[in-house]
């Protein structure tokens, strides 16, 4: 049963490294912040204009109005989510960190040469940034900044709340083109909408299954401990993934603590506070045990 699970992970994380060299290749020429606010406010700022200011039809005014009430709370989420991901310290090796190992394998292992200091295990030099980072997932081109210990959560939920703020605009925007494209009536507003809110829906619609399937990836790589980098090494079996050693009931509970903290009161915000912060120091991992 044990090998099986394993051989499905194998393929798993196969089609996970083959999606990333793609998304990574496309990242590299496309991505940078301020590619992603503008994208943002592009996706904000049309969907209000074509949907509240200046709507095609005002046959479902009431239903849209009433939409854009979470819609609001899921954008300042995301904006949010967004900086904190940019703004925040993904995690450094402390000073003198690893003076005291006695093996000299374990020290030739675990020396950068870039930095001239040993880093603990998971943790990876950034040719980007010039600095180890604590347990990198990967250099994030949109943010400008990696994604390691301290702000894989705030990347899991800018995610989260663009996959939400997508689909629910494109929820919102449908409701227009439904009425430009099976209502026989004259339009009610201009008519110079028209193709703006269908170029406008097809957007959104592209980017809902994009920001899902991004969303889906990072959930699978959250619960099963893995990070991007480690998709890259010759062993797809990730040794970190500690859910084969707690009861099936919560088995991911130890690996979602990990990077959403112990409080799930704070785990919807892109905040950990006192009792919310990672579960672990990000210098020390347990193993799965034999």
């Amino acid at each position: 049963m044990m090998n099986e699970e394993i051989g499905f992970a194998e393929q798993q994380n196969i089609l996970l490294r083959l999606f990333f060299d793609e998304y990574m290749r496309l990242d590299k020429k496309l991505a940078n912040p301020a590619s992603l606010v503008s994208i943002l406010f592009f996706q904000y700022c049309s969907t209000l204009y074509l949907t509240l200011i200046n709507p095609y039809s005002n046959a479902r005014i009431q239903i849209t109005q009433t939409l854009w009430i979470p819609l609001h709370l899921l954008y300042v989420m995301l904006f949010w989510s967004a900086f904190k991901s940019m703004f925040t310290d993904p995690g450094r090796v402390p000073k003198n960190y690893g003076m005291l190992f006695g093996d000299q394998e374990i020290k030739k292992r675990r020396y950068c040469l870039m930095c001239r200091q040993f880093k603990p295990e998971r943790c990876c030099h950034c040719s980007w940034c010039q600095r180890c980072v604590l347990n990198m997932d990967v250099h994030s081109f949109w943010y400008g900044n990696c994604i390691g210990f301290f702000n894989s959560k705030f990347d899991l939920l800018g995610q989260f709340y663009f996959s939400l703020s997508s689909i629910l605009s494109l929820i919102i925007v449908s409701l227009q083109a439904i009425d430009i494209l099976f209502k026989d009536q004259e339009p009610q507003f201009q008519s110079k909408s028209i193709i703006p809110t269908l170029i406008l829906a097809f957007f959104l619609f592209v980017a809902s299954i994009i920001t899902s399937i991004q969303f889906i990836i990072k959930i699978q790589l959250v619960i099963t401990n893995t990070t991007v980098i480690n998709l890259d090494q010759q062993n797809p079996i990730n040794v970190y993934d500690i859910r084969y050693s707690i009861i099936l009931s919560f088995i991911v509970k130890e690996n979602w603590f990990q990077v959403m903290g112990t409080n799930p009161w704070l785990w919807p915000f892109p905040i950990y506070g006192e009792s919310g912060r990672p579960k672990g120091d990000g210098l020390t991992w347990q193993r799965i045990q034999n």
